[in-house]
């Protein structure tokens, strides 16, 4: 999809606290209802590679699994648990 061809090509996954509230990559995925399993999988992958956290918190301290959940993505919300480690705390 559009998100490998992204991360082929190189694309920053990491956001500063001044570019959209801090949101990386994987926050941004996680909150769109077009991104599937295989591409969050790919993203975790690549953050992986690149020094990337799946628990990495916004500005506001919000997660990758905070967005999901907070959008209803329950095909991410799986991934980010079973293949990304995410963290289910309070």
């Amino acid at each position: 999809g559009v998100l490998r061809l992204l991360l082929q090509r190189g694309a920053k996954l990491h956001s500063s606290k001044e570019l959209n509230g801090g949101a990386t990559a994987l926050m941004i995925a996680s909150s769109m209802s077009t991104c599937g399993a295989d591409d969050l999988r790919a993203l975790l992958r690549a953050m992986r590679g690149r020094g990337g956290a799946v628990d990495e918190e916004d500005g506001s301290g919000r997660t990758a699994l905070w967005q999901a959940c907070r959008w209803g993505h329950t095909e991410a919300v799986r991934v980010l648990l079973r293949d990304g480690g995410a963290e289910a705390s309070p």
